[in-house]
């Protein structure tokens, strides 16, 4: 990666060793970097190198997924030795860093991040010179490829009940980062047209979506070992995130104009399309969730990677005995209630009916659940083509659009509480409120107005230097790596009621810090940015972790329901079943995803009607009071948190 920074400052030697054709490589870089005679950057790379490369991609991806599939299938004697080893180098690791989370995973979720903010700026400016889109139609496209990341608990579903070559987890992080390399490759090369910028654009959220999830339940899987070290799991994960993004600000510096050199949009594009295929490769170390399990007298099993029905042996035969008869218990259940009968004792009955309603109750909640969130996406895009529809002289059909998607949603949700209050079990429907408390809170806290926007929008009127936006990013990234580590360590073990109002009041107080900005000093803009983005950096993500946490806490809020039959009885063998907390995982994080989508749209009427604009952004401090008040605001909601702890 860094020799692809600094080839191009050596490509006048590489011109004159291609004109000896000494050396074949050169064409291939030069192809990739589609740098022309002068040592520019090129409109357009030729079609052979472009093919070439697709190669390339091709046969590292064909040799990643084969490497995964014999990896597989190794024998248990391979792998447990090779589980040894890696033993020993993550003994190491943790000693040295501290972490709970596989670095496989901090890996795939650093690279993603890397890929995600290197193109940013390249794919901003891609669509709006070379494949032109007017201001409407640009707010419509990030609108647009905003709604797959909506279907979390789709994903989340397939990832929790289907698997591919016997893997839930790391299969699926390597075919989604595949897949993100292959769209993204289709947009540097192929892309020419604003309809093709929206189809293959949406297929790369899609796929983003997903790898996000799936490295999400990643997560809630080492959490489910120790639920009190969620937070230190959320800090982690984080700080790998924002390490990605900082270092794909420094590596655009030198590539986005800064030092008398610049990548072509494309050429930028098509090296972010090559950066997922790291990601594969570090999805093959990925490890398999092995849930735990607690025998007779204390000690655990797990379940085998290859399969969830087999589990290891414990160390005494009477502990052998009965995992094998709660086994053989658990399968008459499932035969029983395949063929529609209930055998066995009356209270083995009832467990085989509690075992269904559980599993009904999960289908219950997202059938429930799922559309409730996608009309509340559509309210939102509803409300966004205002914009649209009032350069069109049609705010009459704006009207109708948004008022009709609003009374969708409130018959929607009438009918939902009607049904269920006749025809639903009264304690599924306490389970569902149970459900429904943390969405709310998360979707209300996300939907509340901030100044980012705005605050973005002034630092581009005032930093005209594309090098002093891009070093202000960094400064700002990196405090909040530090940020985050604080964090860590300031709020691991804490109730996550304590944390929430924590951070709540730390965020809000050091938000008004931002008004430094729109004073006159003795300071440059430039440092006066680069102080106060120092200082806030380090607490702003702070809340952020704070909505991730509790996402992840509360999704174990219904784990705690046990089933035993009279088998498991006798031998003093308890197995717990319960809603999924990946399911309940993915709930949570989309309403705070489709909270933050009706922010953006909320912060933009409140600064339109505080005319707050081009070049004039004076009533910006009146926007930062209003938004800190309403961020306190809800702090009342913190105490319905309670009713969904895990009991």
């Amino acid at each position: 990666m860094l020799a692809l920074v600094l080839l191009p400052h050596i490509h006048p030697v590489l011109i004159k060793v291609k004109r000896y054709r000494t050396d074949g490589f050169i064409y291939i870089f030069r192809g990739f970097l589609a740098i022309d005679a002068s040592g520019g950057s090129g409109d357009e790379m030729e079609p052979v190198y472009t093919y070439l490369i697709t190669f390339c991609i091709a046969f590292a991806t064909g040799c990643g997924y084969l490497a995964s599939l014999w990896k597989g299938r190794k024998s248990q004697v391979e792998r447990e030795d090779g589980a040894q080893v890696g033993e020993q180098v993550v003994a190491v690791y943790r000693k040295w860093f501290h972490t709970e989370v596989p670095w496989a995973i901090l890996l795939v979720f650093f690279i993603n991040s890397f890929v995600m903010s290197f193109k940013v700026n390249f794919f901003g400016a891609f669509i709006s010179h070379e494949v032109p889109m007017s201001t409407p139609v640009f707010t419509q496209f990030w609108a647009f490829i905003y709604i797959p990341f909506s279907f979390k608990p789709l994903y989340a579903y397939i990832f929790e009940n289907f698997s591919i070559c016997g893997s839930k987890r790391k299969s699926f992080v390597i075919v989604c980062n595949l897949c993100i390399s292959v769209t993204m490759l289709l947009m540097a090369t192929v892309v020419k047209e604003v309809w093709q910028v929206f189809l293959v654009g949406f297929m790369e959220s899609v796929f983003e979506a997903a790898a996000g999830m799936v490295v999400g339940l990643v997560v809630i899987d080492i959490a489910s070992k120790d639920t009190t070290r969620i937070a230190k799991l959320q800090s982690e994960q984080t700080i790998a995130r924002y390490a990605g993004t900082f270092l794909a600000y420094i590596i655009a510096l030198p590539v986005s104009g800064c030092f008398n050199y610049k990548w072509s949009n494309r050429t930028a594009l098509l090296f972010s399309a090559l950066l997922p295929l790291f990601g594969v490769a570090a999805a093959l170390f990925i490890p398999e969730h092995k849930p735990e399990a607690t025998c007779a007298h204390g000690s655990n099993y797990s379940v085998l990677e290859s399969t969830n029905t087999e589990l290891h042996a414990c160390d005494h035969t009477a502990v052998d005995s009965t995992i094998t008869d709660s086994r053989d218990a658990g399968q008459t259940a499932l035969d029983s209630m395949d063929r529609g009968l209930l055998i066995g004792s009356p209270d083995a009955n009832q467990d085989v009916q509690d075992v269904y309603s559980e599993d009904t109750l999960e289908k219950k909640a997202l059938l429930l659940f799922i559309p409730t969130i996608l009309l509340f996406e559509l309210l939102a895009i509803a409300v966004g083509i205002k914009v649209n529809l009032k350069s069109w002289n049609m705010l009459g059909l704006w009207k109708i659009i948004v008022g009709s998607c609003g009374g969708v949603l409130i018959g929607w949700l009438l009918g939902a509480a009607i049904g269920l209050s006749r025809w639903g079990n009264k304690e599924g429907s306490k389970t569902l409120v149970k459900i429904a408390i943390p969405c709310i809170y998360l979707f209300i806290v996300d939907a509340i107005p901030t100044t980012s926007d705005p605050f973005s929008s002034f630092k581009y009127s005032v930093l005209t230097d594309r090098c002093q936006q891009q070093l202000v990013s960094i400064v700002g990234t990196f405090f909040q790596i530090i940020g985050m580590y604080v964090y860590g360590l300031m709020f691991t073990g804490l109730k996550v009621e304590v944390t929430i109002v924590a951070t709540t009041l730390l965020t809000t107080v050091v938000g008004l810090f931002e008004l430094f900005k729109l004073q006159s000093s003795s300071l440059t803009l430039f440092q006066t940015w680069v102080l106060v983005d120092a200082f806030t950096s380090i607490f702003a993500p702070m809340f952020l972790i704070s909505k991730e946490v509790v996402a992840a806490h509360y999704s174990f809020s219904l784990r705690g329901k046990r089933i035993q039959d009279d088998t498991e009885a006798r031998n003093n063998f308890r197995n717990s079943t319960g809603f999924s907390p990946g399911i309940l995982y993915s709930i949570y994080l989309t309403c705070f995803d489709i909270g933050g989508s009706a922010s953006g749209f909320l912060s933009a009427a409140i600064a339109l009607d505080l005319d707050i604009n081009k070049p004039d952004f004076h009533n910006l401090s009146t926007m930062v009071l209003l938004c800190g008040t309403l961020f306190i605001a809800t702090l009342v909601l913190v105490p319905l948190l309670r009713f969904s702890k895990r009991s």
